[in-house]
């Protein structure tokens, strides 16, 4: 006759369960176009080329307190500007190791249609671009953008690689 699920509990509950950590990926999604006028949203990863995926997943359109508790000596934004601090996540998964993900340019453009270079001062955890990343590997970190408090709300990052095209995330 069958035999009950209870007896077989013990060997269940007794067993070791084996454990594997991986580096977490960014998810990618495929939209049509990832322009200034289709952005790829906070939090959805898109595949920039040669071997590299890009995600914003947090942003703080008000960050002068956060850039000045990371470091003092940092100055604060001009009148009439302020900082944006941004969360971002770079996966590679390409062919050639290691890479560098200083290959990733990482900019902003807000509604007045100027563009935007990172640099606020010291950052509470700055994306290290200048790192060695093997396949599979992920960075996680900051960049902060100095702006026109009018552009701060609407502000559109724009990342590529040097044999990619523009792709715009909000």
């Amino acid at each position: 006759e069958g035999l009950a699920l209870s007896s077989f509990l013990p060997l269940i509950i007794s067993s070791p369960v084996p454990t594997t950590t991986r580096a977490p990926t960014t998810t990618t999604i495929a939209i049509p176009v990832a322009d200034r006028s289709n952005p790829v949203r906070l939090g959805d990863g898109y595949e920039l080329g040669g071997g590299w995926s890009f995600s914003v997943v947090g942003v703080d359109h008000e960050a002068w307190a956060t850039v000045e508790n990371a470091n003092r000596y940092n100055d604060p934004p001009e009148p009439g500007r302020q900082f944006v601090l941004v969360d971002l996540e770079l996966s590679y998964n390409g062919d050639t190791d290691p890479a560098t993900a200083s290959k990733v340019s990482i900019d902003a453009v807000g509604d007045s249609g100027l563009g935007y270079d990172t640099g606020c001062g010291v950052l509470p955890n700055r994306l290290d671009n200048y790192r060695d990343v093997f396949s599979g590997g992920l960075l996680a970190g900051q960049v902060c953008f100095d702006v026109a408090v009018a552009d701060a709300e609407n502000l559109v990052l724009y990342a590529s690689t040097r044999r990619s095209d523009d792709v715009f995330f909000s």
